[in-house]
């Protein structure tokens, strides 16, 4: 299993997803990370006044988390429709949730429209829920200049890791 375990940087698009919550005046409820990996933005997000929630398939990630003091729960993004929203529901316990991320998961799940649908049905009427999606930029001049010249490149880590879904089938 590929680790990212990157330090916040604030021209990174952490740093991007951080100041769009930021900029839209969101000062309370749960900031809910889906695949938040060791939460690089889990900080700035908590001296923003929200609390902070990550979910995460990678154990050694969430334990991680724990240590650092940061709520964080296992959850497999790519479970069934019923038991996500069942554990997403349980996770929550109750507490209005004002901003879900998703940054840099949904390339990793064979059907991501299923995690959209389950946070459909978490939202309030009442309170909008704010969504925060980043996606890795294949259209990086490192990518287009390997496709210029023919080749496709799978890596470890990065833009293209072996853990993103190949889309080409």
């Amino acid at each position: 299993m590929v680790r990212y375990d990157n330090a916040y940087e604030p021209d990174s698009s952490y740093g991007s997803a951080v100041r769009l919550v930021e900029g839209a005046g969101i000062s309370a409820g749960v900031v809910l990370d889906l695949g938040c990996g060791y939460a690089a933005v889990a900080e700035p997000l908590q001296a923003l006044g929200l609390t902070y929630v990550g979910a995460d398939v990678d154990e050694v990630a969430v334990e991680s988390l724990r240590g650092r003091g940061i709520e964080a729960a296992v959850v497999d993004l790519g479970s069934a429709a019923e038991v996500l929203t069942e554990e997403l529901v349980d996770l929550l316990a109750g507490r209005p949730l004002a901003v879900v991320l998703a940054l840099d998961s949904l390339e990793h799940l064979p059907r991501p429209e299923v995690v959209l649908d389950v946070l459909r049905g978490l939202g309030d009427d009442a309170a909008p829920v704010s969504l925060v999606v980043s996606y890795p930029n294949v259209t990086h001049y490192d990518v287009a200049a390997n496709l210029l010249a023919g080749r496709w490149y799978r890596t470890d880590e990065g833009l293209l890791d072996r853990t993103h879904l190949d889309l080409r089938d």
